[in-house]
């Protein structure tokens, strides 16, 4: 098969460049559906059902697609499982045995609702963290998030996140929210949070995401184990489809990661659920490897492209409603917001800057309370629902 070759080659180059981050990735340029889902979804020693129809796959550590991968980027494995491979499980006929992972099985019927393989895997066309230098394309994407940078290297971030059900217009994509931990240059990210998206998951459902990009969203990384990268260590990873939140109503979400090593190598943790999640080993990257320079969190909107002067989609952010720093239970806010310091200035400093790509459309506020955690963010608004609000 011409993308099997394609992957062999790949990791002949990067045994050849071993003392370089690695740039040769998982391409789904010319992969067809059926290829891609072939790909994808890892040998499973058990498969059941779960009640909106979907199938979750019990799959060994070792047979997940970032270790069983030729352009494998990870270093370490877990221990091997000691399951058999035979059979369906025994009592687990409804869940995966403690030493497997659940992952959600990719059908071709999701790829083709999302838009292809490119759309599945990846978020829709190339974005920018940087809102004010973004300019409306096809499709175009609207902030309304905090970007904080620091006078020290970090190595760390953790924030409790509130989880809402926005509203999703049949023109937009995805709402998000989530925290971006990347670099002055943009080019390197790894994100973590929870969004709607209607077209890619089929339900209007808030879902935990996990993303990584190392080149700016052009060809590189991908969603949750879309491709080689990301590494799963939570065993039930394949079954948060969906968190507890109602469309009015809050449920918090604790998202941290953190630089670590795991078998003497660098790798950045994921941790969430109050578990570890799993990692993104940092040969990934060349400007995120040791450290980040830039953290961003707060919300997002991608949507077909708008003329100039139209009004923008009504697709809503967070909540719905515009941020107010005192309404805890109306408002989408990400609180407690934290940072670690790696080796450097002995003052550690912060600066923030607050970044809304249309206030008129969703904004963002922030709330110093050092008798309530500290540092918290409110962000959201309605979109094309708001009076005023246009492409």
């Amino acid at each position: 098969m011409q993308s099997g070759k394609m992957l062999y080659i790949c990791a002949f180059k990067i045994f050849l460049l071993t003392l370089l981050p690695i740039q040769c990735a998982f391409s789904d340029e010319n992969m067809s559906v059926d290829d891609f889902v072939n790909y994808v979804n890892p040998p499973a020693v058990h498969r059941y059902k779960e009640e909106d129809g979907g199938a979750i796959l019990c799959v060994r550590f070792e047979d997940q697609l970032s270790l069983r991968s030729p352009t494998s980027y990870t270093s370490g494995r877990r221990g091997s499982s000691k399951h058999n491979g035979k059979g369906s499980g025994g009592n687990h006929s409804r869940s995966c045995p403690p030493e497997m992972l659940a992952f959600r099985e990719v059908s071709k019927e999701d790829v083709l609702r999302a838009g292809g393989v490119a759309r599945y895997t990846r978020k829709p066309y190339p974005a920018t963290i940087n809102p004010l230098s973004e300019h409306d394309s096809i499709p175009s994407h609207k902030y309304a998030v905090v970007e904080f940078t620091f006078n020290a290297p970090v190595v760390g971030t953790s924030a409790k996140h509130s989880v809402w059900k926005p509203r999703v217009a049949k023109d937009a994509y995805y709402s998000l929210s989530q925290v971006w931990v990347s670099e002055e240059n943009r080019l390197e990210t790894v994100e973590a949070g929870w969004l709607v998206d209607p077209q890619r998951h089929g339900d209007d459902k808030p879902r935990f995401f996990t993303y990584w990009t190392a080149d700016r969203y052009q060809t590189t990384g991908c969603y949750n184990a879309n491709c080689p990268g990301f590494v799963v260590l939570m065993n039930n990873f394949g079954e948060l489809s969906s968190t507890k939140s109602n469309e009015r109503s809050q449920y918090e979400l604790t998202i941290t990661i953190i630089l670590t090593e795991r078998d003497g190598e660098p790798v950045w943790d994921l941790h969430a659920f109050g578990t570890v999640v799993g990692y993104w080993p940092c040969n990934l990257f060349r400007f995120i490897s040791q450290s980040s320079s830039l953290i961003v969190y707060g919300g997002e909107v991608s949507y077909k492209s708008k003329r100039t002067g139209e009004v923008l989609s009504n697709t809503e952010m967070g909540s719905g409603h515009f941020p107010s720093g005192d309404q805890w239970m109306a408002n989408a806010n990400i609180r407690q917001i934290q940072f670690s310091r790696g080796s450097g200035a002995e003052n550690f400093k912060v600066d923030k800057y607050l970044m809304a790509s249309n206030t008129k459309c969703y904004d963002v506020v922030v709330k110093q309370d050092h008798g309530f955690g500290g540092l918290h963010i409110f962000y959201g608004g309605p979109g094309g629902g708001a009076q005023d609000c246009q492409a």
